[in-house]
């Protein structure tokens, strides 16, 4: 996944808990409506979990035998600025919840945590897979996926004040795969299973709203659907390279890779005959030049391996 230098921490309630998704402290600004999940945002969910007051005190004292280190090692490295370079255990206390947007400052580490959505009982909002980048190329834009009884699916945030702007109308293979373009920030990239255009890579523009077909793969799959897979990565990071797996209708399976910006296709067959299962997918390197497949290091062709690794001594 690509590494990424976020200033600040978002914080999504998944309903009663929360998750801290990135960073170092930045001041910005605070958004009040319309709310993710609210009544008075788009989705119509209302959300009747009580408010907690706003003052964030901790709730109990650490243990004195587990304070935190009263001199933490401060690195200079240019990847996150402040950021604390040693091993220690730091006691984190407990908060009280903020309200939806609210931001507090961290009183262990100094950064700022932000509470970015507005989750009702049973709901989910966070991002789509761990694997999976949740912001578009300048960080500009934030998807989320929700999950419960009503208004579902793709949610697409402003990625600095993380306010809502609208719900995705797209229908992906499976929920966890849709790229973002490493290239074009108003885009991403994915295989729709609605059946209108079942089994074809689409563009999304956010901004307009429009799809547009990327790549047909019915000639290689026939009425199979590519998958990036059951274990979905991120396509690769030098350009939009991406890696597939489909069943043909003769029942056989193949893997395939597609590079958008020449609009190559390789095939290699997978399954029964090969040397590989058929439950995964390649997945492109960082730079574009090679796939991971199944523990080895294929070349572009899907096909030379190399390098094996050897995961079970690692």
């Amino acid at each position: 996944m690509q590494v990424r230098q976020k200033r600040e921490w978002a914080l999504i309630l998944l309903s009663s808990c929360v998750l801290v998704l990135a960073g170092c402290s930045e001041s910005s600004p605070t958004v009040s409506e319309p709310e993710l999940g609210s009544a008075t945002g788009s989705t119509g969910v209302i959300d009747n979990t009580p408010e907690t007051a706003n003052v964030l005190e901790p709730v109990t004292d650490p243990d004195p035998a587990t304070e935190p280190v009263t001199d933490p090692v401060v690195s200079s490295d240019p990847f996150c600025e402040g950021y604390i370079a040693n091993t220690n255990s730091f006691v984190v206390p407990t908060m009280a919840r903020p309200a939806y947007l609210e931001t507090y400052t961290d009183p262990t580490f100094g950064g700022k945590v932000t509470r970015i959505s507005n989750s009702v009982f049973g709901e989910v909002n966070k991002p789509a897979y761990s694997t999976m980048q949740a912001w578009n190329a300048d960080e500009t834009l934030l998807m989320l996926y929700r999950t419960g009884v009503s208004g579902g699916g793709h949610k697409l945030l402003h990625g600095h004040t993380y306010e809502f702007i609208k719900d995705l109308s797209i229908v992906p293979a499976d929920l966890e795969q849709v790229w973002w373009s490493r290239t074009n920030p108003d885009s991403f990239f994915y295989v729709s299973r609605h059946s209108s255009d079942y089994g074809i890579l689409n563009r999304f523009d956010v901004s307009t709203n429009q799809n547009t077909e990327v790549k047909d793969f019915s000639d290689f799959c026939g009425s199979g659907l590519p998958t990036a897979g059951n274990d979905v990565q991120m396509h690769s990071v030098e350009k939009d390279l991406f890696g597939f797996r489909c069943q043909q209708d003769d029942g056989h399976y193949i893997m395939l890779s597609y590079d958008a910006s020449t609009d190559d296709v390789v095939v290699a067959p997978i399954g029964t005959g090969s040397n590989w299962t058929a439950w995964s997918s390649p997945v492109p390197s960082a730079s574009g030049t090679s796939f991971w497949h199944q523990g080895a290091v294929l070349e572009m062709d899907l096909q030379t391996v190399r390098h094996q690794l050897d995961l079970g001594s690692s």
